[in-house]
């Protein structure tokens, strides 16, 4: 079977890690701050500084306590996205409150939405790698955090995803475009950032106050050095196959768009289509996993019980989507077989 998700772990990955096993050095040090430092100068504003963590999840957390929310705050976040941003919003003692997406690339919808009292901060995920317009976010006139768990390498109207709010985050779980295992990173101003490490590094400190080990070991950030090393050809490839895949799709079905101005990552190539479960009987046939990439019972609306009626979009498209196999490690007969079951499907719009 052709995995729906699967790493591309190289030789270059391999001996970057064996290196830092091999010095006997395998904590968070060197290769955590010059991994922190790369992806900071790269996709950060000017100025700016990372702080590695453990998980995406940590870093939206922390994040959202360096903006300032706190008990009672509320925090505006889409209902189809991944539960981190609610379990992150509620760790650090806000509410989340949700709005739908749109229709065309599944992101923030605010376009009909009034700021909810007490609004705190706003986070901006940039869903399947498809970057979204942070504009009328900012007008909100509460920080924005840039979301790019899924989207690193993606490009709003030029502007690097990671740059696109007060602060940003990113993930390194083991499907996401670049891997360390586990871990995340915040990007923001040196000042924040600095308390962000001091809550980090929880040891050995004259002062008793709340921190937290939420570190990364050197053998993951090897990792992702490697990986970020190597992110421009993943973006190539990714290219090449959604590409592949949209002259395959049939003119009765449709897939999520990227608006003017959205440069995307190709992290999934989501279709569009009224019978997906046929759909994912005939990838299966042909070998081929395939996912829901966002079931409804997944909506965070649906979790925390708010009617369906009030997120329309969201409920229409956790329903008629179907996710294929994207990674870079896809070898070109994979990425054929898909191809090819991708033109059978005109069928079941």
């Amino acid at each position: 079977m052709i995995p729906h998700n699967r790493p591309t772990i190289e030789d270059p990955d391999i001996a970057a890690v064996s290196q830092v096993l091999a010095s006997g050095r395998i904590g968070q040090g060197f290769e955590v701050r010059a991994f922190e430092e790369e992806t900071a100068a790269r996709f950060g504003r000017p100025g700016w500084d990372g702080v590695a963590v453990s998980s995406g999840t940590a870093a939206l957390y922390l994040a959202l306590r360096a903006v300032g929310v706190r008990a009672g705050d509320r925090v505006l976040i889409p209902t189809y996205v991944c539960t981190a941003l609610a379990h992150a919003t509620t760790l650090a003692g806000g509410e989340p409150w949700l709005a739908d997406i749109r229709d065309t690339d599944f992101n923030l919808d605010v376009s009909r939405l009034a700021a909810p009292p007490r609004l705190k901060a706003v986070v901006l995920p940039h869903m399947y790698g498809v970057p979204s317009d942070p504009g009328p976010l900012q007008r909100l006139g509460v920080p924005v955090i840039d979301d790019g768990a899924q989207a690193i390498g993606g490009r709003w109207r030029g502007m690097p995803v990671g740059s696109l709010g007060n602060m940003s985050i990113f993930s390194f779980y083991a499907t996401k475009p670049i891997t360390c295992g586990q871990g995340g990173m915040v990007l923001g101003p040196s000042e924040a950032c600095d308390a962000i490490r001091d809550y980090r590094d929880y040891d050995g400190k004259r002062e008793l106050r709340p921190r937290f080990n939420f570190q990364m070991s050197d053998m993951q950030a090897a990792l992702g050095r490697s990986q970020l090393q190597r992110l421009d050809a993943f973006l190539a490839r990714r290219h090449e196959t959604a590409a592949l895949y949209a002259s395959a799709l049939p003119p009765t079905l449709g897939r999520q768009q990227s608006l003017p101005g959205a440069e995307p990552n190709h992290y999934r190539f989501v279709i569009r289509l009224g019978r997906v479960a046929e759909a994912r009987k005939r990838f299966e046939a042909s070998g081929i996993t395939t996912i829901i990439p966002t079931e409804s019972w997944e909506l965070l609306h649906s979790q925390m019980g708010l009617p369906e009626r009030a997120f329309p979009v969201a409920e229409a498209v956790a329903r008629t989507t179907l996710s294929v196999p994207m990674q870079p490690s896809l070898n070109e007969g994979e990425r054929r077989r898909i191809a090819s079951v991708i033109e059978t499907l005109g069928d079941l719009a």
